[in-house]
């Protein structure tokens, strides 16, 4: 009667029964059907209505998770920290308005917590965490899990990488070489900022393989402006320290070839013709914007007349 009257949850809602976690998804006069994920738990109303119990549905609007990640304890604390807040911090189930926070738990160990709208999406979040967490340790140089190794870096594939576009930068074979030292290889995983609308990006990146999507801010929307390609590269304002109109996400794995301003500043000094191009793809990306701008609202005005 207590169950079924006082109604402590409703069909939907997350239960923690001290042991269990699932959701609600039948309630009857004799039992509650909790669906964990593995399998439907049925319990006794009896059972429930003499034990304590919580309803992670009901905590105010956000749910808090937890997890713990181990790196090397040769690995600065101050940079994992900084890692693990700015991966946590894209999550697109983090709860607006609520930043999440690392600190090192001891050894290899840190702890890290955040807020993500409901219960049900823990588990999403806790998954593109770590694959996201994978990338961007490697990308920074910091040993995941322990784990200091990375065979997609290789000199190699540098040189392949290299190869592919010296014809767009107008190379000899002089300049490839004076390159390979400064440049490198970099992957994301599908969803991450590459780059965020903004920012001056100190460097230029050749995407090798994937796609990336660029998005430019809108009201509260964010509108594709245009998709880039395998051959094609985004961050082409470092050459003149401009911030970016748009925010660069990647729609695939995306393996990129980050080139620095630095160097391109001493090739493009020699080579007119490569200041030249990237003048226009820097004129086709504001055109791209402005493009997706003004089809957005010319949409919104002839919804209005519309309704």
């Amino acid at each position: 009667m207590f169950l079924l009257f006082e109604q402590p949850f409703r069909l939907g809602d997350w239960l923690d029964t001290g042991g269990t976690r699932g959701r609600v998804v039948e309630v009857n006069w004799r039992s509650v059907h909790i669906d964990t994920g593995a399998g439907i738990l049925i319990m006794p109303n009896s059972s429930l209505a003499g034990a304590s119990f919580t309803n992670l549905s009901r905590t105010g609007g956000t749910f808090p998770v937890t997890t713990t990640v181990t790196f090397t304890t040769d690995d600065a604390p101050a940079a994992v920290v900084a890692l693990l807040q700015r991966v946590a911090g894209g999550l697109p189930q983090l709860h607006p308005g609520t930043q999440p926070v690392a600190v090192p738990a001891g050894g290899a160990a840190y702890d890290l917590s955040f807020e993500v709208r409901g219960p049900s999406q823990e588990g999403e979040a806790l998954a593109q965490l770590r694959m996201w967490l994978w990338y961007a340790a490697r990308r920074a140089g910091l040993g995941l899990d322990g784990d200091t190794t990375d065979d997609f870096v290789t000199d190699a594939r540098r040189q392949d990488a290299l190869a592919s576009i010296a014809a767009t930068l107008y190379l000899t074979g002089d300049d490839t070489a004076a390159l390979a030292p400064v440049v490198r290889l970099e992957r994301y995983a599908a969803g991450e900022v590459v780059h965020r609308v903004g920012s001056v990006p100190d460097a230029v990146r050749f995407v090798l393989s994937g796609s990336v999507d660029l998005r430019v801010p809108f009201e509260d929307a964010e509108l594709p402006a245009t998709r880039v390609e395998a051959g094609d590269y985004i961050g082409q304002t470092a050459l003149t320290r401009e911030a970016l109109l748009t925010t660069a996400i990647a729609l695939t794995e995306v393996a990129v070839l980050v080139v620095p301003a630095t160097a391109l500043d001493a090739i493009v000094r020699s080579t007119p013709a490569l200041a030249r191009d990237m003048g226009d793809v820097i004129d086709r990306r504001r055109a791209e914007v402005s493009a997706a701008v003004s089809a957005h609202v010319a949409s919104q005005q002839k919804a209005v007349q519309a309704s």
